[in-house]
């Protein structure tokens, strides 16, 4: 099962043992397609790791985060043109759009725009995902997500064909 505990201990495994190269920017744009885009709070880093490496080692999926594809020049601190244009194009090519909905969330710059942007290219799936059992859909300011469906792991198992867990 697909929980939060199981989600973070792959994320301190991960943030241990990796590797990473530098991208350019630029290098987004010949990517031709991403099964899931993963749209989250930064300080949520440990925990996405995990739901990522989840997605492609345990399922096979090609995931998109911006921190994770270490483009170098990504500016998630501020709110520019380059940034967003590359973030309008990985959530254009993404199959799936996930919105990890947590305490960080409510404060993040970037996820309600990316959640407001895949809603309106139609993105194939598009639901939140809930890492924090405490907290409401119904927050003050935050109404909104609750005419998003709660997705889980089998929602992303059934799209991708894949077999579903009991």
């Amino acid at each position: 099962m697909l929980t939060e505990d199981y989600i973070k201990s792959k994320g301190l495994i991960l943030t241990k043992t990796s590797q990473t190269q530098s991208k350019n920017l630029d290098s987004i744009f010949t990517a031709a397609t991403i099964d899931i885009f993963i749209s989250h709070a930064y300080e949520d880093r440990e925990m996405i790791e995990g739901l990522k490496h989840y997605f492609e080692q345990e399922l096979g999926l090609s995931i998109f985060v911006d921190w994770d594809n270490n483009y170098i020049d990504l500016n998630r601190d501020n709110i520019c043109d380059r940034t967003a244009k590359a973030i309008k194009y990985a959530i254009g090519i993404s199959k799936v759009f996930i919105y990890v909905h947590s305490k960080n969330s409510t404060i993040s710059k970037w996820n309600k725009w990316e959640l407001g942007y895949a809603d309106g290219k139609k993105v194939d799936l598009l639901g939140i995902f809930l890492v924090d059992s405490d907290l409401k859909l119904n927050n003050s300011h935050e109404e909104f997500l609750g005419i998003y469906p709660v997705l889980n792991e089998n929602h992303i198992r059934r799209y991708f064909k894949l077999p579903e867990i009991s």
